[in-house]
């Protein structure tokens, strides 16, 4: 059976699919999808994909319309060996890990340039876009300085990932040879790779093309930043933040690092009790800048929570944890199935979470917290209410998010639609489906726990804040 890759090379997830492809051999068609024709908002590709964006991969019954889920998914079904994704649980780890950097921190900084190049018109491009971008390379300079590819000594689908966004990201900001030997170095290895030059350099030029096109002047010297990064992630991190780790301490007992507040650390708490994994919980002080500190950094350059500590293993981020958890402590494979076509769904979901539940949710305890808006901006409250759009689509064709059956992607969800809930209360007759799905897992043991209290404090500091004058 041919596979149907839904695409456009612009997108540098579609690049990140196209070559896995043919990495793997993937009997695939690929299907040309015009944005500008918008044929995305077609009711027949909604009906595959309600987020209405590319990359969709059609095998047979399953779709799938997240990137990192797709690689995932290619790896385990067409991959002749376990190289490109490792079926060891710790190896895998670190390559999800690294899946959900790219997803919540590289490619959202080439999203927000290209918005504001192409969508709002700017002639150049913000120095405080540039700088963001800058510290995205400083992550992967400290990643590469500790293995050759970004999840281990061997390349991975993390970095066919990877590769497809940072290339994108070198047309706004060059890279300083200087200043990030390590990754350029790693950059110049792939991009001669043949999979690379056949299916992700002839996007990237279009997509130059694109941003140089819309941009008035460009002055390749100013995007050159030199000096210690002072950046919009370090400061993001006391509000919420989803992240990934490594860390070196030999102990029985597992350690989180946490702070309440944050729904990717609630989502983890919540994991931790489903699987009964003993766990020492610590408490990382945002406002006295524990995130910061050096032993903290060494844990986590992104220097965000939560942090899973397991013996020689560190984790930073939600999702992967969840997954970590779940495969080492579940019992059975119910929370995250053992079946490719199943897992694949759970998968997206939680990509699905990552990209569009829980940036929204940030976006708005930003502006209140660190920037002081006194009110919500009627497109926040409009991208919330679309997240609410999107999950009642998903709760019309299942009971969970994932399927039938609950999983750690509800897990996931539910933190931040707690989280959502009391900044735009869901208009239960518009959203009947996830207004149910919403009340059961609010009365679940886990949640009372281990959710309920972070969203009461979230909600009494952002009221607190929002009604002082």
């Amino acid at each position: 059976m041919v596979v149907k890759l839904y695409k456009t090379d612009l997108s540098p997830p579609v690049r990140a699919v196209m070559m896995a492809c043919d990495i793997f051999k993937v009997p695939v068609e690929m299907i040309e999808v015009n944005l500008l024709e918008k044929e995305h908002l077609k009711p027949e590709y909604i009906k595959k994909n309600p987020l209405h964006s590319v990359p969709v991969l059609e095998d047979g019954d399953l779709i799938i319309h997240d990137s990192h889920a797709i690689l995932m998914y290619l790896a385990d079904t067409y991959g002749t060996d376990d190289s490109w994704y490792p079926k060891e649980t710790k190896a895998r780890t670190l390559v999800n890990q690294k899946l959900f950097f790219d997803a919540c921190t590289l490619f959202p900084r080439l999203l927000s340039v290209v918005f504001s190049v192409v969508k709002e018109g700017q002639k150049c491009i913000s120095q405080k876009l540039l700088d963001n971008i800058d510290e995205a390379y400083n992550f992967m300079e400290l990643f590469l300085t500790q293995t050759t590819y970004i999840a281990g000594d061997q390349i991975t689908i993390a970095d066919l990932s990877a590769i497809s966004v940072v290339t994108s990201l070198a047309i706004a900001l060059p890279i300083d040879a200087e200043k990030y030997p390590r990754l350029l170095e790693w950059l110049n290895g792939l991009v001669n790779q043949s999979y690379c030059q056949k299916f992700n350099e002839p996007g990237v030029k279009v997509l130059r093309e694109l941003i140089l096109s819309n941009l008035q002047s460009y002055d390749l010297v100013h995007c050159i930043i030199v000096g210690q990064c002072v950046c919009l992630r370090c400061v993001e991190t006391v509000v919420l933040c989803r992240s990934i780790f490594l860390f070196v301490n030999v102990t029985m007992v597992l350690k989180l690092y946490k702070t309440d507040l944050s729904p990717p650390v609630r989502a983890a708490m919540m994991g931790c009790d489903v699987f009964n994994v003993p766990v020492e919980m610590v408490e990382v002080n945002l406002m006295n800048q524990d995130h910061l500190t050096p032993e903290y950094l060494k844990k986590n350059p992104l220097h965000s929570v939560p942090v899973l500590e397991d013996g020689d293993l560190i984790i930073h981020d939600s999702h992967a944890i969840l997954i970590y958890l779940a495969d080492k402590y579940g019992k059975d494979d119910s929370w995250y199935p053992k079946d490719i076509n199943a897992r694949a769904a759970v998968n997206q979901k939680l990509f699905f979470d990552a990209c569009y539940l829980f940036p929204r949710v940030r976006n708005v305890t930003y502006a209140i917290i660190l920037e002081g808006q006194k009110t919500i901006a009627q497109k926040l409250l409009n991208d919330i209410d679309e997240a609410y759009g999107f999950l009642e689509q998903f709760l019309s064709k299942s009971k969970y998010i994932a399927g039938e059956q609950i999983t750690i992607a509800d897990l996931s969800a539910i933190s931040d639609v707690t989280s959502m809930a009391f900044l735009l209360p869901i208009d239960a007759k518009k959203y009947p489906k996830l207004q149910a799905w919403l009340t059961e897992l609010e009365q679940k043991p886990f949640s009372q726990k281990f959710n309920k209290p972070g969203v009461k404090a979230l909600e009494d500091i952002v009221n607190k804040l929002l009604s002082q004058p």
